[in-house]
């Protein structure tokens, strides 16, 4: 969607200097600008964020209004056989969904929660 295109043009644009040596913080605001005033769209029409912080993770999240940019999942229902099912199927996704795929439930670790847990702590395996 347009909405997912601003969301990444704004990440760009806000890192632009690090990454290039040249600000482009009108440019990230001009694309922000778009996200928040809605005129980009969304997956679900105007965005808005849900009343309560978990509900982006329910089952029926294809429906919330904070969707920019998705992924499809469900590999019951869906003809989607992504190359990438290590980063983002659970571990036991065949037993849990009955789905084709494993997987090793994501690649994002924030490194000061992992060095919260004692060495001998079996979260750490």
């Amino acid at each position: 969607s347009q909405a997912g295109g601003y969301a990444m043009l704004v990440e760009l644009y806000l890192n632009a200097e690090k990454w290039t040596g040249t600000a482009r913080w009108d440019d990230c605001i001009a694309a922000a600008d778009k996200l928040i005033s809605s005129s980009a769209g969304g997956q679900n029409g105007a965005m808005e964020l849900a009343p309560n912080i978990t509900h982006q993770f329910k089952h029926d999240n294809h429906n919330s209004k904070e969707v920019l940019f998705a992924i499809t999942y469900n590999t019951q229902t869906s003809n989607n056989a992504p190359p990438f099912p290590a980063d983002f199927f659970y571990f036991d996704q065949r037993a849990i969904y009955g789905g084709t795929r494993d997987g090793n439930d994501g690649v994002v670790l924030v490194p000061g929660v992992y060095t919260t847990f004692n060495d001998d702590d079996l979260r750490k395996t």
